[in-house]
C-alpha cells in the first residue's frame, strides 16, 4: 500500500508568517508510527516549503499513484488543502482522501464538507489513521467526523495518547532538508521537536 502525506502550499497566503516555516512534525509522528504499524511505502510532500502549487503537487500525486492520501490543514493551509482534496477525488478517484489538522479537529463537519474527502480524523491520529490505513471502516473508529449518506456523522471522541514516549520518533529522513526551513535562531539549520502536545493557554477566542 502506497501511502503520501501532504503539507499543502498556501498560494493565496504568501508573505504570511515567512520568518517561520517549521517542519511539519505531526505528518512525521503519522509516518513514523505508520512504519511501527508495518507500512513501508510512506511519503511525506512539504509543497508549502517546497512551494508546489496544487495543479503542479496533483502531477506529482498522479506519478506517485497512492492508495491513500492525508491532507493536513491548519488554519494558513485550510483553503488550499481543501481544494487540493477536491482535486484529488476527481482525478485520482481511486485513491482514498483523509483530512487532519488542527483547523480539521476545531471544525470537521464544515472542513469534511468542503473539501469532499472521504473522513476527517479529529485530534491525534497515529492510531487511528493507521487502523484505517489496515482497513478498518472510519466510522468504527473514535473521533471521527464521516460521510453517512448525504449526511456527515461524527464519533465521539477519541482518548489522548496516554504516554507519549509510546510513540516512534518523527521520521525526519522523509522531510525535506532542515536548511530549507526558516526559524528566528541565529544559527541554522535548526531542528524542532515537540516535548508536549496541546496548548497551555486558555485563550477566550
Amino acid at each position: 500500500m502506497k501511502i503520501v502525506l501532504v503539507n499543502p502550499y498556501p498560494k493565496d497566503s504568501q508573505g504570511l508568517n515567512e520568518a517561520t516555516i517549521y517542519p511539519p512534525i505531526g505528518l512525521a509522528y503519522l509516518a513514523s508510527y505508520l512504519r511501527r504499524e508495518g507500512f513501508s511505502e510512506i511519503e511525506i510532500i512539504d509543497a508549502n516549503i517546497r512551494r508546489i502549487a496544487n495543479e503542479r503537487l496533483l502531477e506529482q500525486l498522479k506519478q506517485a499513484n497512492p492508495d491513500i492520501v492525508g491532507v493536513h490543514m491548519n488554519v494558513v493551509l485550510g483553503g488550499s488543502g481543501v481544494e487540493l482534496s477536491r482535486l484529488i477525488r476527481q482525478a485520482l478517484p481511486a485513491a482514498r482522501v483523509f483530512i487532519g489538522g488542527p483547523l480539521v479537529s476545531s471544525n470537521p463537519v464544515e472542513m469534511l464538507t468542503l473539501s469532499g474527502a472521504e473522513a476527517a480524523v479529529i485530534g491525534e491520529a497515529e492510531e487511528r489513521f493507521a487502523e484505517i490505513c489496515k482497513g478498518a471502516d472510519p466510522a468504527g473508529l473514535p473521533g471521527i467526523a464521516h460521510w453517512r449518506g448525504k449526511e456527515i456523522e461524527v464519533t465521539p471522541g477519541a482518548p489522548l495518547v496516554a504516554d507519549l514516549d509510546d510513540l516512534p520518533f518523527p521520521a525526519y529522513d522523509l522531510l525535506p532538508p532542515l536548511s530549507l526551513y526558516r526559524g528566528r535562531a541565529r544559527k541554522k539549520p535548526v531542528g524542532a521537536i515537540l516535548t508536549s502536545r496541546g496548548c497551555p493557554f486558555n485563550c477566550s477566542f
